[in-house]
């Protein structure tokens, strides 16, 4: 995305926290991200392959390579890494081998870790370079290997930014868009796609999504269950109004999004994701990243049964 989420670097801690008066266990006490920081600068968020032995991040990667001793002036600002279990401790980070000649950044994986959508400005077939982000997805084959990135054209637009996915089990395919509002602000909004048969549909606006705030860093449960995201005020700052925000997928469909109170601050809090177990949320409040057990938040937030569900959607732009 491009507001001021998209490089929000502005430090290199981390935080752990407990909801709930649940202490944390050994595993969730390990420190988040796995990864040396000053060397490997995360932006935003993270992906966690299914069995959670995986993790996919982008990297400021013009720092990375001055913390390596090796600037390049034409390395893109950002690239996509992976980094892997190896023991009872992760293994050194690895360039993904489609990754480093683009900006890419922000990737999801899909439930069987064999699909990855990403944002990235890379250049379209025509030799066109779009000014904003695009979805584009690569697919790992029976070696195991990703294939070469294919732009996903169905739900992607070279005048407008699509960004930020996260993807559930049942195919739904959550994003923001950023397109110019009436008084000339670029307006960010919530969409989704429908991945049926290997192809993803025609996009439509998500029913949680409203045009009065701005909305950004979707993770959707993998069931569909649940989706945490951010809202800001357009009129303030992304940066003195960023919050995180919860809603909740039942019977008579998405609830009203609350915010998640005992999260938020008087900063940015933005980048909600899911370890892979289901356990752990890890977001980041400014730049620094906290961990918090999920479930007593769920507990908390999730509406009773017959009071939630029945957002109106707006309509599209």
């Amino acid at each position: 995305m491009t507001t001021g989420a998209t490089f929000g670097l502005r430090g290199c801690a981390f935080a752990l926290l407990a909801v709930g008066g649940g202490a944390m266990d050994a595993a969730a006490q390990e420190a988040f991200p796995p990864v040396d920081l000053d060397a490997y600068p995360v932006v935003n968020s993270v992906a966690f392959a299914p069995d959670g032995r995986e993790m996919y991040f982008a990297i400021l990667y013009h720092r990375h390579l001055e913390h390596a001793g090796r600037p390049t002036a034409d390395a893109p600002v950002t690239a996509m890494f992976s980094v892997r279990r190896e023991g009872a401790g992760w293994a050194q980070p690895e360039l993904l081998p489609f990754s480093g000649r683009f900006q890419d950044y922000e990737p999801t994986v899909s439930a069987d870790g064999r699909l990855m959508v990403f944002n990235s400005k890379r250049p379209y077939a025509d030799g066109r370079t779009p000014e904003l982000n695009d979805l584009w997805q690569s697919r790992m084959g029976p070696d195991g290997d990703w294939s070469e990135p294919s732009r996903i054209e169905a739900i992607t637009s070279f005048e407008h930014e699509e960004s930020y996915p996260t993807l559930s089990a049942t195919g739904e395919l959550v994003y923001l868009t950023g397109y110019p509002g009436e008084d000339g602000i670029v307006r960010y909004d919530l969409f989704q796609s429908r991945l049926d048969g290997g192809s993803f549909g025609p996009p439509e606006r998500h029913p949680v999504s409203t045009r009065r705030w701005g909305e950004g860093d979707p993770w959707i449960a993998a069931n569909g269950s649940f989706l945490i995201f951010t809202r800001w005020d357009h009129s303030v700052g992304w940066n003195e109004t960023t919050d995180l925000y919860i809603a909740f997928n039942g019977p008579e469909g998405w609830s009203e999004p609350v915010p998640l109170t005992e999260l938020n601050s008087d900063g940015p809090d933005f980048g909600a994701a899911v370890s892979a177990d289901g356990r752990w949320l890890h977001y980041r409040r400014d730049s620094r990243f906290r961990t918090v057990a999920l479930e007593p938040l769920l507990d908390r937030y999730r509406p009773a049964p017959g009071t939630g569900g029945g957002t109106e959607r707006a309509p599209n732009p």
